[in-house]
């Protein structure tokens, strides 16, 4: 899809770089899906939408002025379809960073700034290597039309889409990367 928007490289340094920032400020322990009891959910939930409100925050700073930018989150499959059982939490917040999306591509189009996101499906990553069961991704993979586990690449081209000018006229879209199951 040729070379990489240095937005879109800005964005996902200030995205992890807000979320560390976060989990240093508040000394929240996550260890895989097991999160310790002593901060909660609320903490998770903050944490995680948190990030994303800081991201735009900051980003927006140097876009607003040059009238122009694209701004691509993350959202996930489970914030349109539940997730999975004990997973309420983080389907709730992966919602609402679904719907931050719509509102501020109304609040920030007018500048000449897109904002998108990307909800993906089951990917193929050291997160399912670690905590996914063999039998339960086989079990995804079975129910999904293009009978496969999306990569990390099929997330990057998605998001450097977004990003680029050839999405010029797309905001406020979360674009649903998991190979047609949530259709």
């Amino acid at each position: 899809m040729g070379r990489i928007p240095t937005r879109a490289v800005l964005v996902s340094w200030l995205f992890l770089l807000s979320a560390i920032a976060f989990l240093d400020r508040t000394n929240l322990t996550v260890a895989g899906m097991q999160i310790s009891r002593e901060y909660g959910l609320d903490n998770v939930r903050l944490g995680w939408l948190l990030s994303a409100f800081l991201v735009v925050q900051a980003t927006l700073r140097s876009m607003e002025p040059r009238q122009s930018g694209s701004i691509v989150l993350m959202s996930s499959l489970a914030g349109f379809d539940g997730g999975g059982a004990g997973a309420s939490h983080y389907a709730a917040t992966k919602g609402a960073v679904a719907t931050l999306v719509r509102s501020l591509a109304k609040e920030v189009g007018p500048l000449g700034i897109r904002v998108n996101g990307v909800a993906p499906g089951l990917i193929g990553t050291r997160f399912h290597d670690t905590f996914s069961t063999p039998q339960g991704r086989a079990d995804s993979v079975s129910r999904t039309p293009l009978r496969r586990e999306g990569t990390p690449q099929d997330v990057a081209d998605t998001v450097l889409y977004l990003a680029s000018e050839r999405a010029g006229y797309v905001t406020g879209e979360v674009v649903q990367i998991n190979g047609g199951v949530g259709f």
